[in-house]
């Protein structure tokens, strides 16, 4: 799964945590971010073959993700996952520590990270199409931009979509950037783990209406994630 979804949502948090990492050394920014430009639009799974959400139904709503705060466990209990889920709603990690190491006094209560998106599993098929969007607003203070709001925003124009910064000490920065993506896999599932055909595994509780899931494996997607039958 997370070749498909969460490698758009991690392009788009590293970018801003680079962004709040900057640190500027006697009027000078560090080298430009070229690594938040334009990710990838959802690289492939494994192949076979996979169905697709109905067209006919409504599309999903946005789902508000939790990137700044410990994310609460869920009880696996497995199921059997037939259907379209759409994305209600996500937690991981605090994607911006590291940022925060660097500049301790770094505000980011006003950045907001959003999905809209589905998975649809249909007899040991599985897709997903999603969409993430950060936008907001990130506050540099001065210690860490020492006031160069123009440069600061400069030296990252390529890690975003947009991103404006203004100020004559503490840097407001407005930020906006999207990524999506589509891809296909297959899927097993044993107890109350589920591996997709890119060789990661889930643990999962699909229960009535709700679908939720954390990954296990090395390289899967990071968080627990919820999403409910259409």
């Amino acid at each position: 799964m997370r070749r498909s979804f969460n490698a758009s949502l991690s392009v788009l948090l590293l970018a801003t945590v680079a962004a709040c990492s900057t640190t500027v050394n006697n009027g000078e920014g560090t080298s430009s971010g070229s690594s938040g430009s334009s990710g990838s639009s959802g690289s492939s799974g494994s192949s076979g073959s996979s169905g697709s959400p109905d067209p006919s139904l409504p599309p999903p709503s946005t789902a508000v993700i939790e990137v700044a705060g410990s994310c609460a466990p869920f009880s696996a209990c497995g199921g059997s996952p037939q259907g379209t889920y759409d994305y209600t709603s996500g937690c991981v990690d605090d994607v911006f520590a590291s940022a925060r190491e660097q500049c301790p006094s770094l505000d980011t209560t006003n950045a907001k990270v959003t999905a809209v998106g589905s998975l649809y599993f249909k007899d040991g098929a599985l897709s997903r199409r999603a969409t993430v969007r950060i936008s907001g607003t990130i506050v540099v203070p001065a210690a860490c931009s020492a006031g160069r709001c123009a440069a600061l925003a400069d030296a990252y124009k390529s890690a975003f979509g947009s991103i404006s910064c203004t100020g004559t000490a503490d840097c407001v920065c407005t930020i906006e950037s999207e990524e999506s993506a589509n891809s296909a896999t297959t899927f097993t599932v044993t107890g109350n783990n589920v591996t997709t055909g890119d060789g990661e595994t889930y643990a999962f509780c699909d229960e009535g209406d709700t679908l939720e899931y954390s990954g296990r494996s090395a390289g899967s997607e990071e968080g627990v994630w919820t999403l409910k039958r259409r």
